[in-house]
C-alpha cells in the first residue's frame, strides 16, 4: 500500500510515558527524537557554556549526548548521523565539544505554517537546553521516569513469556517498563533477592491455583511473603519421603 501526504508529531510526546524511557533507542525513535528537538523557528541556544545562533530545523548537542540520552555507544551515533546525511535527510557540523544537526528536509517534514506553534511550548526562539530542561522538570513532577536494570527487564518479559505461553492473547494491563519497575521495588524496598523473586515467577505459573491468581508483579510482591511459606508447606522432609516408600535409612 503507498501512503501518501504526511503529519505533525507533537512535541508533547517526549512528555508521554510511551517515549523511550530505561532502554537504548531504535533507529526510528532516535530519528523522531532529532525531528521533535529541532528548532521550529531561527533563535538562540546555549550548549557547553557557549551561545549559538540557531536555523530552523537545527539541534545543537554533540555525540556524547545523543549517546547517553538514546543509550548507544558514541561509534553508533556518529555512523546514524553519517548514514542520515548520506540519505540526505540531515547535515552536521562543529568540533569535538559541539554538533550542530540541521534537516536538510524540515520544511517538508513540517511545513512553513506557524499559526498553532509558537504558543504551546515548542523550540522557537529560546535555547534548546532551556526548553529540554524544562521538559526533564516536567517528567520529573508529573510521570517519574521508571528506573530499572536489564535484570529487572528481563524478568518482567519472563514473567509475561509464562502468561502468554498459557493464553497468547492474554491483554496486560500496563508495560513491561512498569513491571521492571515493580520488580525493583520488590529487590530494592522489599530487600528480596532477583533469585527468589524468579523462583517465585516460575513456581507461580506453573502452580494450578496460582497461575490466574499472581498476574502481575505488583501482586507476586504483595503475596511474596504467602507464596514462600505456601512452597515451604508444600515441601516433604527428605526422610519422610523415603519412609513413605517403604525405603531403610542409611546408617549413621
Amino acid at each position: 500500500m503507498a501512503y501518501s501526504g504526511w503529519i505533525r508529531l507533537h512535541r508533547k510526546i517526549l512528555d508521554n510515558p510511551i517515549w523511550p524511557s530505561g532502554r537504548a533507542y531504535t533507529k526510528l525513535e532516535a530519528f523522531l527524537d532529532i525531528l521533535l528537538r529541532v528548532n521550529y523557528e531561527p533563535g538562540k541556544a546555549k550548549f557547553g557554556g557557549a551561545a549559538f545562533d540557531v536555523k530552523r530545523g537545527e539541534l545543537i548537542t554533540s555525540e556524547v549526548k545523543l549517546a547517553e540520552r538514546w543509550q548507544w555507544s558514541r561509534g553508533k551515533v556518529r555512523r546514524f548521523l553519517d548514514e542520515l546525511k548520506m540519505e540526505q535527510i540531515c547535515e552536521k557540523n562543529g568540533t569535538a565539544n559541539y554538533t550542530a544537526i540541521s534537516l536538510v528536509k524540515y520544511d517538508f517534514l513540517q511545513g512553513d505554517d506557524t499559526s498553532n506553534d509558537t504558543s504551546d511550548g515548542t523550540l522557537n526562539s529560546t535555547s534548546n537546553s532551556t526548553q529540554l530542561n524544562n521538559i526533564k522538570n516536567k517528567k520529573n513532577t508529573s510521570c517519574p521516569k521508571l528506573k530499572f536494570s536489564d535484570d529487572h527487564l528481563n524478568l518482567a518479559k519472563l514473567f509475561r513469556f509464562l502468561i502468554t505461553e498459557r493464553k497468547p492473547d492474554y491483554k496486560f494491563g500496563s508495560s513491561v517498563e512498569s513491571w521492571a519497575n515493580e520488580i525493583r521495588l520488590t529487590e530494592e524496598r522489599d530487600n528480596r533477592p532477583l533469585v527468589r523473586i524468579r523462583a517465585l515467577i516460575e513456581w507461580t505459573q506453573q502452580d494450578s491455583f496460582w497461575q490466574n491468581n499472581c498476574l502481575s508483579p505488583g501482586t507476586l510482591r504483595k503475596q511474596f511473603d504467602r507464596l514462600e511459606m505456601t512452597i515451604k508447606s508444600n515441601v516433604v522432609p527428605f526422610t519422610k519421603q523415603r519412609k513413605a516408600v517403604g525405603e531403610e535409612l542409611p546408617l549413621a
